[in-house]
This record gives C-alpha cells, sequence and structure tokens, in this order.
C-alpha cells in the first residue's frame, strides 16, 4: 500500500472517530472507488504529493541524527572535502540524504513515477480493519508508513540502521534549538498540508473529485473536516511551517524577480529551515549570493550561448542511472587539495549525461561549476563548437564567480587571457570550490589548449570530456591527460537497465523489469550501451501504449547497435507513407555538415510541408527539430547516430552526400543557409583541393556570406582555413603560401606582419604577430619566425633574434600543445632550419617544436654543419624512434668531420640498437681512415654487438660490409659464416666488396657460404671469373652448363 492510502485513512480514521471500523472501510472503498475513475494523472499527482512530504520529512529526521552527531546537515554545501572524514553512520545519511534532493529534483518531471511499495498486497487487509478504535488506527498506520521508512533507509544505504535512528523514527526527538519536540509522522502531514496549500491541482483534486459530497453515517467528510483533521495530525510542526513560509512570502516579496530563478531550490531547503535559526541563516547567506549573482548574469551579452548550453543539459535530466559510483569518483576530486579529471568514452556512453547531472547537483550546493558543453547542432553566431563562444561563455561565468561587474572582451586571445590569468591569479573563493568542466572537447570547432596554473591553485578543480576508446589517447587532446586522472565510462549493468525501464515513460515497463530473463535480454541486445538502450526502451514503450506484445518486441530486436538501426530502416519502408522520401532525409541528415532546414529537405527530397508535418513517431524519435526565426531546422539527436545510419543506408547515403556537394555548388541559385555555411566542408571532405582553392578567393562568395548570414563573420575565414589545411595535406607548397597569406591578410584585414615589415619596420611587424598570438597562438609563432627567417636573409641577425625572443616570452610558463609538423606548422620548422646560428634558436625549437618538427631542424643543422646546436635539439626529442635517427645523423657527420671521439660519445646515447649500430659503422670507416686501425676494430665490433640485438639481418651484414671497408676482412668472414647459414641474400654485395679489394683468399674462404642458394652460386662464378680471368671461360662453361 502506498503512503497516499495510509495518509488518507488516518485522517479519514480520524474524522470518523470511534465509530465502526466497517463505516472506514466503505468510506476507503468510495475514495478507492473515485480514485480508480479518476485514472492515472489523478493518481500520479496525488502520489507525487504525498511522496514530497514523505521525502522533505525524511530530511528532518536525517537532518536531526547528523546534528545529534555533531555534523552539521549542510556541511556538504560548504565543503564536499569534509565528507570524506566522515564516520560511517554519517556518511551514509548524507548518502541517504543525497538520493532524497535527486529524486526531490526529478519530482515534479512529468516522466517521473513515485515508487510502489511491497505493502500494496495488503490493500484489502489495511481497508478492512477489525476491532480497531481511531486512536488505534492512526497509531497502526503510523507503524506502517514508518516500517516503510525503515526499508527505504535501507535501500538508500544507511545499513545497519542504528537503535538511535529507529528510536527517533519511533518515538520522535528533541531539538536542541527548540522547546518543541518533533515526530517524523506529524512533519509528514505538516508539508502534506502545505502541499495542499500551495498545490491548487491537488487541492482541487480533493475538493471536487475525492471528497465532493461525501458523507456516510451522517458524517461529512468534506475538504475543510479533511485539512483540520490533518492540522489536528500535524500538531505543532504545522504552525512552524507556517512561520517559516511568511518568512518566506516576505522575501519573495522583497525579490520576487530573484526568486524565480531558485525557486526549484526551495523545497529542498524547507527541511534545513526546520532545524533552528542556524539553518535560516544558510539559506539566507545563500539566497543573497544568487540573487547577488542574478542581475550580473543578466545584463551581460551572450545569453543565447548560455540558454542552449541549459537545453543541452535538460536533455540528460530526466532519466539517468547506473552512474553513481562515476558520480562519487566526481565528488572524490574534492578530497584533493585540487585536481585535473579527463572522463573518455566512445560516443553515446553517457558522458554529457553524467556531467549534466553532476552540474545539476553539485552547482551552488558545494561549489560553483564553470561549464561549458561543445555541440555541433547550431551552425549560426551562437554555435556551441565555437571556441570564441565557449571561451566567452567559461569567462562570463567567472565573473559571476568573483563577482566582477563587467562584459568580458570580445577577441578571442584576449578571452582566453582573461580566463587563465582570473584561475592563475584569485583561485578559489572562501569556502566554494570552483570547477572549470567542458563537455566533448572533441565536437570544438579545433583543437582547444588552456594552459593551466601549474600547480593548480587550492580549490581549483578541472573536469573535462571527449570521445575515446580506453586505452586511446587522441592526438588532439594529449595535453589534457598530462598529469591528469582519467575516468573511463562502460556499458550499463543490468540493475542500471532494470531501474532505466522502471523510470522510463509513466512506468509501463515497470512489470518487464522486475523479470530477470526480459531485463538480460536487454542488455545482451544492447550490449549496454546506453544509446542503443534509450532507442529500444522507446520503441518498447510505444509497443506497449499500442497493446502489442512487448517481449516479441524484444525477440525481433536485433544484438548491436548498427544491426538495430539497419532494422528500423527496414521497418520504415513499410509503415511510413512516401518511404523514399523519408529514407533521403535520414541520408541527407547522417551525411550533411550541419543542421538542414525544411526549406532545403523540401528542395532536395521528394517529402511535402504536409509530409514534414506529419511524420510519426516512428520517424520523430530519431532528430530534433528545432524552430528558429520561424524556420523549422532538422538534426540527429545524438552525433553517433549520423555515423549508424550512414552504414546503414550504404549507397544511398553515398548519393545524399553528393546531392549535398551539388546543392552547395548552386548557391549562386539560392543563397541557402547551408550552401554558405558547408560548401568548404563538402570540397575538403571530397578532396575536390582545385575547386576549394577557387572557393576561397571567390570574393562573390564571401560577399554573400557575409550579406545573408552578418551575424557569422568568421565564415569567410572557415573557408580559407580549409583550403590552407587542405593544401597542405596535399602537399601543394604553392596553395600553402597562398592561403596562409590570404588567411593572414583576412584576419588582418589588409595587412600582414610581412607587409609591416616592409612599410613600417620590426616594431609594427611584431605588434602585429602578437595580436595574431593572442587569436591564434600556432599562426603567430609561425608569423615570428617568418619575420625572424626575413631578418635573417636581410642580414639582421638582431632583428631575428628579437623576433625569437618574443616567441619565447610568450610561450614562457604555459603548456601549450607543441606545434605539429603534419600540418601548417611544417613551416615553424623549416623556417627554425635557417635560423640555428641565432642565439635562441635551441631554445625556440625546444619550446614550440614536437618531437617530428624537431628531428627535422636536427637534419637542416647537421645539413648545414651547426651540429653542436643540432645535438642539443636532438636531446630534447621525446620520441625515442625521432631521438634515435637524430643522434645516427649527428654521430655520422661528427665521424666524418673528424670527430671520432665525439661521435663515440653521441652514439652511446642511441637507445635503438639498429640506429645505433648504424653510427658505430660509420665511425669505425672513419676510425679507419684516420690509422687508428685498434679503436676501428673495437668499434666494430661494438656495432655487431647492437645489431645482434635485434637481429636484423640488413643490419647484420651492414656490419659486415663495414668490417671490409675498414680492412678487417677476417672479421667481416667471422660474422658473415655466422649469419650466412640463416640469410645469405647479402653475401653478393660482401663477395663484390672483397673482390674489389683484390682478397682473393676471403673470397675463398666465403665460397662453401655460397653454394646455399642457386643465385648466389652463380653470383660466386662471377666473382671466380674475375679473381681468375685465365679460367674465365672454362668457369662461365660450368655455369652455362647447369644454369
Amino acid at each position: 500500500m502506498e503512503p497516499i492510502s495510509f495518509l488518507i485513512s488516518s485522517i479519514i480514521g480520524g474524522i470518523i472517530g470511534n465509530r465502526s471500523d466497517e463505516l472506514l472501510r466503505q468510506v476507503m472503498e468510495t475514495l478507492r472507488e473515485r480514485l480508480r475513475q479518476g485514472g492515472k494523472p489523478v493518481n500520479h499527482d496525488l502520489q507525487k504529493a504525498v511522496r514530497k512530504a514523505y521525502l522533505q520529512a525524511t530530511i528532518v529526521l536525517i537532518d536531526a541524527r547528523l546534528r545529534e552527531l555533531g555534523v552539521e546537515p549542510n556541511l556538504l554545501r560548504r565543503d564536499i572535502r569534509h565528507l570524506f572524514r566522515l564516520a560511517d553512520e554519517p556518511r551514509q545519511l548524507f548518502k541517504a540524504r543525497h538520493a532524497i534532493e535527486q529524486e526531490l529534483k526529478r519530482l515534479p518531471g512529468a516522466a517521473y513515477a513515485p515508487p510502489t511499495s511491497q505493502a500494496e498486497q495488503e490493500i484489502e487487509l489495511l481497508l478492512q480493519p477489525r476491532g480497531e478504535q481511531a486512536a488505534q488506527r492512526t497509531a497502526a498506520f503510523r507503524n506502517r508508513l514508518k516500517d516503510r521508512l525503515l526499508e527505504d533507509l535501507r535501500s538508500w544505504g544507511v545499513q545497519p540502521l542504528t537503535p538511535r535512528l529507529q528510536a527517533m523514527l519511533q518515538d520522535g526527538w528533541q531539538e536542541t534549538t527548540e522547546l518543541v519536540r518533533l515526530d517524523w509522522f506529524d512533519l509528514l502531514c505538516a508539508f502534506f498540508a502545505e502541499e495542499l496549500k500551495t498545490n491548487s491541482r491537488v487541492a482541487t483534486i480533493f475538493q471536487s473529485q475525492l471528497l465532493a459530497n461525501l458523507s456516510l453515517g451522517g458524517i461529512s467528510i468534506d475538504y475543510d473536516p479533511f485539512t483540520q483533521q490533518l492540522a489536528q495530525l500535524a500538531g505543532d510542526a504545522l504552525p512552524r511551517l507556517q512561520a517559516i513560509e511568511q518568512q518566506l512570502q516576505q522575501l519573495r516579496e522583497e525579490q520576487r524577480e530573484a526568486f524565480e530563478a531558485i525557486e526549484g531550490r526551495l523545497d529542498a531547503f524547507l527541511p534545513a529551515l526546520m532545524g533552528g535559526m542556524e539553518q535560516i541563516q544558510s539559506l539566507l547567506t545563500t539566497l543573497k549570493a544568487d540573487l547577488r549573482r542574478r542581475p550580473l548574469y543578466e545584463q551581460y551579452s551572450g545569453m543565447e550561448i548560455a540558454l542552449r548550453t541549459r537545453s543541452v543539459m535538460n536533455r540528460y535530466l530526466q532519466l539517468f542511472v547506473g552512474r553513481q559510483k562515476e558520480l562519487e569518483q566526481l565528488d572524490a576530486l574534492f578530497a584533493q587539495p585540487s585536481g585535473v579529471l579527463v572522463i573518455t568514452a566512445p560516443a553515446g556512453y553517457g558522458k554529457t549525461a553524467l556531467l549534466a547531472n553532476w552540474i545539476d547537483l553539485r552547482h551552488g550546493n558545494g561549489c560553483f561549476i564553470v561549464h561549458h558543453f561543445f555541440r555541433k547542432e547550431y551552425d549560426d553566431a551562437n554555435r556551441l563548437d565555437s571556441l570564441r563562444n565557449a571561451l566567452y561563455h567559461l569567462l562570463r561565468q567567472l565573473y559571476l564567480y568573483y563577482g566582477i561587474d563587467e562584459s568580458p572582451p570580445s577577441d578571442e586571445g584576449m578571452l582566453r587571457d582573461a580566463l587563465l590569468g582570473l584561475l592563475h591569479e584569485r583561485g578559489a573563493g572562501d569556502g566554494e570550490p570552483l570547477v572549470l568542466l567542458l563537455d566533448g572537447l572533441d565536437e570544438a570547432e579545433q583543437p582547444l589548449v588552456l594552459t593551466l596554473p601549474e600547480p593548480m591553485p587550492e580549490g581549483v578543480y578541472v573536469v573535462v570530456s571527449f570521445r575515446a576508446d580506453e586505452n586511446e589517447t587522441p592526438p588532439p587532446m594529449r595535453s589534457w591527460l598530462q598529469k591528469a586522472q582519467r575516468l573511463h565510462l562502460e556499458r550499463l549493468m543490468p540493475y542500471a537497465i532494470a531501474e532505466y525501464l522502471t523510470r522510463a515513460g509513466d512506468g509501463e515497463l515497470a512489470t518487464f523489469a522486475r523479470e530477470a530473463d526480459f531485463v538480460n535480454q536487454v542488455s545482451e541486445k544492447t550490449q549496454g550501451y546506453p544509446l542503443h538502450l534509450h532507442f529500444l526502451t522507446d520503441e518498447l514503450l510505444e509497443a506497449v501504449k499500442r497493446g502489442d506484445d512487448a517481449r516479441a518486441v524484444l525477440q525481433r530486436t536485433p544484438r548491436g547497435f548498427g544491426e538495430y538501426v539497419q532494422q528500423q530502416i527496414e521497418q520504415l519502408a513499410r509503415v511510413v507513407a512516401n518511404a523514399p522520401g523519408v529514407q533521403r532525409l535520414f541520408a541527407l541528415l547522417a551525411t550533411a555538415q550541419g543542421v538542414l532546414s525544411e526549406t532545403e529537405i523540401m528542395a532536395l527530397t521528394p517529402l511535402t510541408p504536409f509530409d514534414a508535418a506529419s511524420l510519426p513517431w516512428q520517424v520523430r524519435r530519431w532528430f530534433t527539430i528545432q524552430e528558429r526565426n520561424g524556420t523549422r531546422l532538422y538534426a540527429f539527436t545524438h552525433p553517433r547516430l549520423g555515423d549508424a545510419f550512414e552504414s546503414a543506408l550504404g549507397s544511398l547515403a553515398q548519393d545524399a552526400r553528393r546531392q549535398l556537394l551539388d546543392h552547395c555548388a548552386r548557391w549562386g541559385e539560392h543563397c541557402g543557409p547551408y550552401a554558405l555555411r558547408h560548401y568548404a566542408a563538402h570540397l575538403y571532405e571530397a578532396q575536390a583541393y582545385e575547386p576549394l582553392y577557387a572557393l576561397a578567393r571567390d570574393e562573390a562568395y564571401a560577399q554573400a556570406q557575409t550579406q545573408n548570414l552578418p551575424d557569422e563573420p568568421d565564415l569567410p575565414i572557415r573557408t580559407l582555413q580549409l583550403a590552407l589545411q587542405a593544401a597542405i595535406e596535399h602537399q601543394n607548397p604553392v596553395r600553402m603560401a597562398e592561403m596562409l597569406l590570404r588567411l593572414a591578410q583576412q584576419l588582418q584585414q589588409m595587412e600582414t606582419p610581412l607587409d609591416a615589415l616592409k612599410r613600417s619596420g620590426l616594431e609594427r611587424a611584431i605588434g602585429l604577430a602578437k595580436q595574431m598570438l593572442e587569436r591564434n597562438y600556432q599562426l603567430g609563432t609561425d608569423w615570428l619566425l617568418l619575420l625572424a627567417y626575413q631578418c635573417h636573409t636581410q642580414g639582421d641577425p638582431a632583428s631575428a633574434e628579437r623576433c625569437l625572443k618574443e616567441i619565447l616570452a610568450w610561450w614562457e610558463g604555459k603548456s601549450l600543445e607543441k606545434l605539429d609538423h603534419r600540418r601548417l606548422h611544417g613551416i615553424a620548422a623549416l623556417m627554425l632550419g635557417f635560423l640555428g646560428e641565432l642565439g635562441s634558436a635551441v631554445d625556440v625549437a625546444a619550446k614550440v617544436l614536437d618531437s617530428k618538427g624537431l628531428a627535422m631542424v636536427t637534419i637542416d643543422w647537421v645539413q648545414a654543419g651547426q651540429l653542436a646546436q643540432a645535438l642539443q635539439v636532438a636531446q630534447q626529442i621525446e620520441w625515442v624512434s625521432e631521438r634515435a635517427q637524430a643522434l645516427r645523423s649527428i654521430a655520422v657527420a661528427l665521424a666524418q668531420a673528424g670527430q671520432s671521439e665525439q661521435a663515440l660519445q653521441v652514439a652511446q646515447q642511441i637507445e635503438w640498437a639498429s640506429e645505433r649500430a648504424e653510427a658505430l659503422r660509420s665511425i669505425a670507416v672513419a676510425l679507419a681512415q684516420a690509422g687508428q686501425q685498434s679503436r676501428s676494430r673495437e668499434v666494430i665490433q661494438n656495432a655487431w654487438s647492437a645489431a645482434q640485438q635485434r637481429y636484423t639481418f640488413s643490419m647484420l651484414w651492414s656490419v659486415v660490409g663495414c668490417a671490409i671497408e675498414a680492412g678487417f676482412s677476417e672479421l667481416a668472414i667471422e660474422y658473415a659464416q655466422q649469419i650466412a647459414g640463416d640469410r645469405s641474400n647479402e653475401l653478393p654485395k660482401v663477395l663484390d666488396m672483397l673482390v674489389q679489394r683484390g682478397e682473393r683468399q676471403a673470397v675463398l674462404k666465403l665460397l662453401p657460404l655460397c653454394g646455399l642458394e642457386f643465385a648466389t652460386a652463380l653470383h660466386a662464378c662471377a666473382c671466380l671469373i674475375r679473381l681468375y680471368p685465365d679460367s674465365a671461360a672454362a668457369v662461365a662453361e660450368q655455369v652455362l652448363a647447369r644454369a
């Protein structure tokens, strides 16, 4: 039996007094029949009202016990780190309190379904009592409700239940700050009375449906006696609650607008108010902070970005299960002075859901979370994947945290500096930890690099998420994983799937969720993949609503998400009108670079406006359809769906991609927003490089972008960036230079740093380059290197040195991602390759280049004879393979320059045996040529030992050749005899070397080894002809006879 029945029975029992139990049974049967007639909405609203009172009263009980244990109930709001130093009972009580607060937040939602009790099976027994008078009835109902609460406390993790907590529940408790003794059941009644006062929907149900004209045995049971009896049950708890309500009402009148922003939190605060003046003061302090921050928040521009971020979060707050452990790991961050946590998982595993729910739980409740969610679902100026918009949104929230009453800057570089500067200089506020949270970094328009303070200020934490497999480290995200903890999300377990099924919809699948076989089958079909579970659950709910067999639907469902999508496409073809048009719609959205407007969909598919307006549930459930400026915009609900449907649709998806490209190519005819935003991306995707370069040069296209999409001024820049990237990947230096300069000119409008150097001198050129550093540190670094190169080639090394020092000064103290050699930043290594003579060149190379870039500079400096600088750079290379090759080139160059001892010292630093052997081989030859035979022989022996570690035959034979070249034929023969039995394909080269040196005896010693392979034997015969010219004809005859 649910608490609603317990509570109503207690109230009605009090009204009819000590009259017959049969009368109570009649009243309750009448009420139960009216509840049935009211249907699910009436039952649902009443259940939620009583459940709310039930949970609020329980929070008061938990808070009272915490105070008895000497723990402040609001401790968690002020400093979460204390939670990890608590004893078992208060820690369990905090976890239970957290579960209750979470349910109170979900309770207003339409999808919320109150949990049922196993006591429902006893409803007939409870509604037909025998031999109990009114007082006995009330006591019985109280006791059964309290037993129910004991079960719930255990389910919330309070185990074992201490005798004191049970006594407080059964007998009440004395508040140390009040003279009144409190009782949990009285509080439940008080909170329910308050709900009747404030919830007009619930009051109307009682007045017009349940109690209307209800009179049995001469007793009127209408609304007034009902509320009077409820007040009597509540006792003195109700006046206290009403007094608190008066205080809150006064605050509402004073700050009505501000309270609208926090009214969803009042229910959680009410139980704290019951504890006395200390809790009231804590509430007022929190509200005051909220009221202070609200006006600041509203006066800034950028509200649209904040609202869209909130919209993204709200999608994930209704149904969230199975991640309690991960939530606890997020909370565990606060047990450290500061820290960085990286959350990874493939697409669709719930990273966003986890972080959205954690923010909803923790933001303003013990910490302040500055957050941004990167998403590609918006295309306009306020799109969420823009780095500039993200930085603006983050800084805007930081201003609220610090109470800064000014607008953030608009330039991307200044935004980045302001955000990092505040974190570094101000850190966390007193008593309120600060969290910087970034979700979906992989969906940002370009990699986001933030130079976090080192060490992080105490009380400052960073949480980021991006797509990656468990052991994968995507190169753009490598810097985030340095010195960070990593939390990887796994599949959902069957218990979580059961909870998901229970809570989905209006509880239609709750019965199935209690069947282990059904849950295990759902787990097996979905493999615990949350995105798959979401869509399969939707299908099962729809089947139950139609009266279909959910088990049969599940049985027909294939295993795996890709197979499930394929099945859904096949089903759509049978149940949807205009199926070809709908399939074309799916194909277009699967291959589109952004959202498509309804107008564009009508132009690209056979669908009509009527078709679009009447799309059935089977189609709509996969899409988000936004209304913006009177236009409907279509996209998939999750990025993973595009990949899944593209794979399932096969050739149809490829046709759609070509259709979109053709649509974009006709931009001049329609000037559609999709074509103006994404034509360049489609050309880049198709590797149509020459048309992409032409588009980047097309001033008419850039003008159309500016005229038709004036709020998106960066569109021409994005076109040029893609063209530049295409030139780099195509290794077209002419187009690289052209697009680089066009991009720079676009960014600077008229003048580039190189132009400024020619027209106005070094200072202005460096100034422009530093401005570019603020917007894009990679591009700004490239410009300063180009300026240094220009000054150096013009015979002005001092100015070139000045440019390098500017680079060092800007990079100092920043943990930036190194310039990637594969992209535009190959130019950086190229420029530094010409600047080895400058004093700062080594420091700049080590600071800005990645391992491959350093290796490229090393080779350039070796070829230029700048061996000391090359060695300093090579020793900075992180990648072992690149470092080994660089050191080998230096060792060889030193040996060739006659610096054999230095060459040997460098060779000993080479970790890869094959590279070390190659270096030693060159050194040995150089030593032999210098007449140091003994030293040369020793080095060859070391080279042989190094080559044997890898046992690479080509390297072993190379050492054999080295021994011959150094004049140690007997050593060469010894080595050749050791390896020829395994691999003799290099033996002919060795024979040729010996023949050229006229070493006949050495050839004869190797001759027996040449019979292992016929081709080697033939080559050996050719060597014999050269060694014994008098017998050449006879040897040749033998060869011809057996060839």
